[in-house]
């Protein structure tokens, strides 16, 4: 009787451990049917949302760009003035109109020369379309002008046409 009460203990205790085993794994696996849809939505929430701030990152840096390359650009042009100026004052220093006047916004920089390395002199070659009164073309004249640390100089200047 001791033998069969043993084996039947065992049977149970067999039993009891093979229910604690199944009703662990499918505790596991609803848990990880629950946690993959919980993370699949953190997954799908976080790449949504680096994607809109990268978006918006990128597209700040774009528009903060391109008013700054102008401003650097028109600022240039506008250091360069009194060598400009002089420059047309040689140019049409016997035009019957006078000394022509001249526009930041057209103007272009046809080129920029770097001398002796970063920090040296530069080279700077404009083309500026001088006018009369209200904006009556006169010309187009390509003047170069060397910048360094003792100021500017006027290297070389000449009317290329008239208009």
């Amino acid at each position: 009787m001791n033998m069969v009460y043993n084996k039947i203990s065992s049977f149970f205790s067999y039993f009891t451990q093979a229910k604690a085993f199944v009703s662990t794994i499918i505790l596991a696996k609803v848990d990880r049917i629950i946690l993959g849809d919980v993370m699949k939505k953190i997954i799908i929430a976080l790449s949504f949302l680096m994607f809109i701030v990268s978006y918006s990152t990128f597209s700040f840096q774009v528009n903060a760009k391109e008013p700054d390359n102008d401003m650097v650009r028109y600022a240039l042009i506008r250091s360069l003035s009194p060598s400009i100026d002089k420059a047309l004052t040689e140019i049409y220093k016997d035009a019957t109109e006078g000394i022509p006047s001249w526009a930041g916004w057209d103007t272009e920089i046809v080129n920029i020369k770097q001398l002796y390395g970063i920090g040296g002199a530069y080279d700077v070659k404009v083309r500026v379309h001088p006018y009369y009164g209200p904006h009556i073309g006169y010309g187009i004249d390509e003047i170069t002008v060397r910048v360094d640390a003792s100021g500017q100089q006027l290297i070389e200047y000449k009317h290329i046409q008239d208009v």
